[in-house]
C-alpha cells in the first residue's frame, strides 16, 4: 500500500535461516518479517535462533513475528512475548487456525505501546465485527479445547508424515496444522494432486510459493488422514 520495497532471504532445508536474514539487511531495512512456524513449510526457528536474529538487528529495525500457527508450538515452552517489551518487536497471532475461527477474520497482536498507538491511527475502526469479537472471547474461555485440538492435530500429523516418509516422500517436521510433501519432480506432485482430486481429496499445490514439487496437506481427523495416505501411496506407486 505504501510502495515500500521488500526483499527475501533464502531458507535452508525449508527453514528460515537467521544468517541469511541478517545478510539481507541493508541500510534501508526498516522491518524484518518472520513467519514462525512458517507457511507452507510448517518449520520453525527455536527461541534461541529468534533471539539471535533480534540481537543481530540494529535496535531501530522492527522485528515482526507472525505466529499464526503459534499455538501448535506452544507445548515447546519457548514463548516470544517477552521480546515485545524491548520496544522493537511485534508479535501477531490469529483465531483462524487453532481456534477454528477462520471465517470470522479476527486476530490479535502484542505491540510496544508507542507502535500500538501509531497503528491505531491508521486502522479501519470497523476491522472486526461484533460477532467476530464475541466468538473470539468465547474461544478464549475454552483454552482446554484449543489445546486438545492442537494435541490431536499433532498426533494425526505425526502419523501422516511417518507414513509419507515410509513410502519415500520427503516431509519436514511440521509445527502447524498441515504437512508439506516434497516429491521428486513437479510433474509427480501435479500427478498426485490430480489423483487426489479425482477421489474428492483436495490439497494445495505450492507453485505460487516457489515449490512446484510440493503439496501442502491440511491435517484432518484420523480416518481422513488414513484415506489421504492410502490414496497418495497408490498414486505414487502408479506414477512409478
Amino acid at each position: 500500500m505504501t510502495g515500500a520495497r521488500f526483499d527475501t532471504a533464502p531458507e535452508t532445508g525449508l527453514t528460515a535461516d537467521v544468517d541469511a536474514l541478517l545478510a539481507a539487511v541493508t541500510s534501508e531495512t526498516r522491518i524484518v518479517f518472520l513467519a514462525n512456524p512458517g507457511n507452507p513449510t510448517g518449520t520453525r526457528l527455536s527461541r534461541a535462533d529468534v533471539l539471535r536474529l533480534r540481537d543481530g538487528l540494529q535496535g531501530e529495525i522492527l522485528l515482526v513475528l507472525d505466529e499464526a500457527y503459534g499455538e501448535f508450538a506452544d507445548h515447546l515452552s519457548e514463548p516470544m512475548f517477552d521480546l515485545v517489551t524491548r520496544g522493537n518487536t511485534v508479535l501477531l497471532r490469529t483465531f483462524s487456525k487453532s481456534y477454528g475461527l477462520a471465517g470470522m477474520r479476527v486476530g490479535w497482536g502484542y505491540f510496544p505501546p508507542e507502535i500500538r498507538d501509531e497503528l491505531r491511527k491508521v486502522m479501519n475502526p470497523n476491522n472486526a465485527s461484533n460477532i467476530s469479537q464475541v466468538a473470539a472471547l468465547a474461544a478464549l474461555d475454552d483454552q482446554n479445547y484449543m489445546r486438545e485440538t492442537c494435541r490431536l492435530t499433532a498426533d494425526f500429523r505425526y502419523a501422516f508424515i511417518s507414513k509419507m516418509r515410509d513410502i519415500g516422500i520427503d516431509a519436514p517436521d511440521s509445527f502447524a496444522n498441515f504437512a508439506l510433501l516434497s516429491f521428486a519432480t513437479s510433474e509427480q506432485a501435479a500427478s498426485v494432486g490430480a489423483a487426489l482430486r479425482r477421489e474428492g481429496v483436495f490439497v494445495r499445490p505450492q507453485s505460487g510459493a516457489g515449490l512446484p514439487h510440493c503439496l501442502r496437506v491440511t491435517i484432518a481427523q484420523g480416518a481422513e488422514m488414513t484415506k489421504a495416505a492410502q490414496l497418495i501411496k497408490k498414486a505414487v506407486c502408479h506414477a512409478n
